[in-house]
């Protein structure tokens, strides 16, 4: 009786094992469950991440309202309704037969089609459980046969993840969505943007502000101003700042006054930079900001060994000067978010600056002002090079 007892208990524990087990393990969604909600489905939004074959990755905000799709990245706008493509181009939607956005919604029609599809399997991303589907595309245009493979999840029935492989090809593109939402808002909100932006654009045409001729003449004198040499840099700084003022109302008509304004910002960013140097009559250049003093060579095409040999021999103000590190080379110029500018008494005719630094016995380091970087050169090599001078603390 007690071994008869014994076997029941363990039957019953092996039974609530199994229990436990199979109560853990989501049910897999039918492929009945899942159409009938997509065929259920008004208003979606979501975004995607796309990965290409070739790697590289773009992101998406998606809309969709029934067969239409909306669709809106970083760099581009463009929407796809219906079997038509369009691209958003100067400020209109412009049809593009040849565009294709891979949407969840259109994966989910075509399984919906698709005489094959079927359920493969069971796996939880990120701790939601899915149920992935299976179904191939033909395209026989392309001479080429895709496989879909679709991650349904069990909380909204719509793909979390899609892979699609070209079985032909041997080429594979993954999708990954997030920000799964049903709710009318989104897309109400979408379309609320657009008819604003088209609001905007109509105003603008039915009452253009014409570009004032006076703004473009005083421009033109704000140039000359800029290359006077007899006006110290603050005199400059005040002026541009004082144009500025002029054009800082955004006019839609018109980009002319956000160029002026970029130029203003640009050239007050400028002599706020050069104003760091003293300039004094016998050539000497003094960088306030570093203490170095600066003697700029000939105008011409220059070894390095020439280099030297003009650094060597300068006896102004006493002597003492050297050729720049690369480091100081380097620091006289200047990085922002308009321009980049090479040091104000530089001459851009040749663009490299030699240094004291050797590379090798036959090569020594220079400082490139166009692309900002320290590179070597043969010390026979004259052409495009230029020497300065520097003396102070190394």
């Amino acid at each position: 009786m007690k071994h008869a007892s014994s076997i029941i208990f363990a039957a019953l524990l092996l039974c609530a094992s199994f229990a436990v087990t199979h109560a853990d393990t989501p049910v897999a969604l039918t492929l009945e469950n899942i159409f009938s909600k997509t065929n259920s489905i008004r208003y979606l939004s979501y975004q995607t991440k796309i990965t290409s074959p070739a790697g590289s990755v773009r992101k998406y905000k998606i809309w969709i309202y029934e067969d239409s799709v909306y669709v809106f990245s970083h760099f581009e706008k463009m929407k796809q309704v219906g079997k038509k493509g369009y691209l958003f181009v100067n400020d209109d939607w412009l049809e593009s037969p040849g565009l294709s956005i891979n949407t969840v919604f259109r994966f989910l029609k075509q399984a919906q089609a698709a005489d094959d599809t079927k359920r493969v399997g069971q796996e939880t991303l990120d701790g939601n459980p899915t149920t992935i589907l299976e179904y191939t595309q033909p395209r026989p245009s392309w001479g080429s046969e895709i496989k879909i493979r679709l991650w349904i999840s069990h909380k909204n029935f719509i793909p979390v993840r899609v892979k699609c492989t070209n079985i032909t090809q041997n080429k594979i593109q993954t999708e990954e969505i997030t920000n799964i939402s049903f709710n009318e808002k989104d897309h109400q909100a979408f379309f609320r943007e657009i008819e604003e932006f088209k609001e905007r654009q109509r105003r603008a045409k039915e009452k253009p502000k014409p570009w004032h001729p006076e703004k473009e003449e005083a421009y033109l004198k704000m140039l000359e101003m800029d290359q006077q040499d007899n006006l110290m840099a603050k005199q400059k700084i005040d002026a541009w700042e004082d144009f500025l003022k002029t054009i800082s109302e955004k006019d839609p008509s018109t980009r002319r006054d956000d160029q002026m304004r970029f130029k203003s910002r640009t050239r007050i960013y400028y002599w706020k930079y050069a104003s760091r140097f003293l300039f004094y009559p016998n050539g000497i250049i003094k960088d306030t900001l570093t203490g170095l003093e600066w003697f700029v060579g000939p105008d011409r095409d220059t070894s390095w060994e020439e280099a030297c040999s003009l650094v060597s021999s300068l006896e102004i103000d006493g002597g003492g000067w050297r050729l720049p590190t690369i480091d100081e080379l380097k620091n006289v110029h200047e990085k922002s978010v308009f321009e980049r500018f090479p040091p104000p008494f530089y001459k851009k005719t040749g663009w490299h600056l030699w240094s004291a630094e050797n590379r090798k016995k036959v090569s020594c380091y220079y400082f490139d002002y166009i692309y900002w970087r320290k590179l070597s050169n043969n010390k026979t090599v004259s052409k495009n090079m230029r020497a300065a001078a520097v003396r102070g603390q190394k």
